[in-house]
């Protein structure tokens, strides 16, 4: 983390450099409206308080002591989460666009990374337990002989190579690599878990607050150019359903029509100054524009998973680290840390009788765990 003197010199910084830029917003009033102007210096403003916001917020906010690497992008992606929230409240939609998808790709990376090494392990331990068998090792030769064939199998050195033999070495690592890949299967498991639920959280995040924000933004802007005699700027429905047209190309039915149509309206915006400002071709611009904001990652985030996290066990949701019982969502399915995939209920049979939030696994008489068993760290 910076030394907190850079944070301090940085917000010192970005003030003088935003105040020169608001003096020469000022300079420019004889060749801009005053209207122009003023909303020029109010963002710029915004643009100031928010950065100071960011810095201060990244100043406060360390690493900590992170554990392991899973736990430590986690760290990072709340950091951007927590950034890309005031960039939205200022007003920096693309910069909190970028925010929020970064901080959705950290998750994503790490459990496809998680998933990786799980499946590499499980195929080690499955080679380990085949080829390590007491029914066909009987001495030392054959025992060596083991080790060769599973570094040629995995790819490198058997972990027992130089072992001295002994049928009880034998048995116990015959036995472990059972354990073992079956607990490496439960974190393959929750790393899927993962993986869905930070697709799920960035379409979520598009859809209920980055762009019911920016259409709020658009219609602002819109009634603005209509107030300065610059309706010939304003998009058209006609202008928009046509970059919704070739959004539908590439996406068909796996994001609604509203959504599609809501991320459209800036798309539009800017053929729409393509056609008028450049003279361009309609429907070039179109295609330049929709092509420019693929690119961009406009678009980006906005597919749901198959199956929304929760829905089933299939697609079951992961038990936050330090979760409550608030935080937990009743009906809908989780995996816990041991594999197990129940459901929360907040109206649960537990064994001394008593009825209260907890997990339910299906089909059995009485719940899997109780408010505690939300507190549980994932692994």
């Amino acid at each position: 983390m910076a030394e907190p003197g850079f944070f301090s010199g940085f917000v010192e910084g970005r003030a003088a450099s935003d105040q020169h830029d608001l003096m020469g917003l000022k300079i420019q009033e004889g060749q801009q409206t005053l209207q122009e102007n003023d909303l020029k210096i109010q963002a710029a403003k915004r643009s100031l308080q928010i950065q100071d916001k960011i810095m201060q917020h990244m100043a406060s906010s360390g690493p900590g002591d992170k554990p392991n690497p899973t736990d430590a992008v986690n760290h990072a992606a709340d950091q951007m989460l927590q950034v890309g929230q005031y960039q939205l409240e200022g007003g920096q939609f693309e910069a909190a666009r970028q925010s929020f998808t970064t901080a959705s790709s950290l998750r994503k990376n790490q459990a496809q990374i998680d998933k990786i090494q799980n499946d590499e392990r499980i195929r080690g331990l499955t080679v380990i337990h085949s080829v390590i068998d007491p029914a066909t090792i009987h001495n030392q030769q054959e025992f060596d002989d083991a080790q060769d064939r599973i570094a040629m199998e995995i790819g490198h050195p058997s972990p027992y190579k130089g072992k001295p033999y002994s049928p009880e070495l034998v048995a116990a690592i015959h036995n472990a690599a059972v354990s073992s890949k079956d607990t490496a299967l439960v974190q393959e498991r929750l790393a899927t878990a993962k993986k869905d639920e930070a697709q799920a959280a960035e379409a979520e995040y598009r859809t209920t607050q980055l762009l019911p924000a920016q259409v709020k933004n658009t219609e602002a802007r819109t009634a603005n150019l209509e107030k300065t005699g610059d309706k010939h700027l304003v998009a058209t429905s006609t202008d928009v359903g046509r970059i919704v047209d070739l959004a539908k190309q590439d996406f068909g039915t796996d994001v609604d029509g509203s959504t599609l149509r809501a991320t459209s309206l800036s798309v539009a915006e800017h053929a729409k100054s393509l056609i008028v400002k450049q003279h361009m071709d309609p429907d070039e611009a179109y295609k330049q524009a929709y092509t420019e904001a693929r690119r961009s990652g406009v678009y980006g985030g906005l597919s749901m998973p198959k199956q929304l996290p929760g829905s089933s066990a299939a697609s079951p949701r992961t038990v936050p680290k330090g979760a409550k019982a608030t935080d937990l969502k009743p009906n809908e399915w989780y995996i816990l840390n041991d594999g197990t995939k129940a459901v929360w209920q907040l109206d649960a049979k537990h064994p001394d009788g008593t009825v209260g939030p907890g997990f339910v696994v299906p089909g059995t008489a009485s719940s899997g765990g109780d408010e505690d068993e939300s507190d549980e760290d994932e692994t």
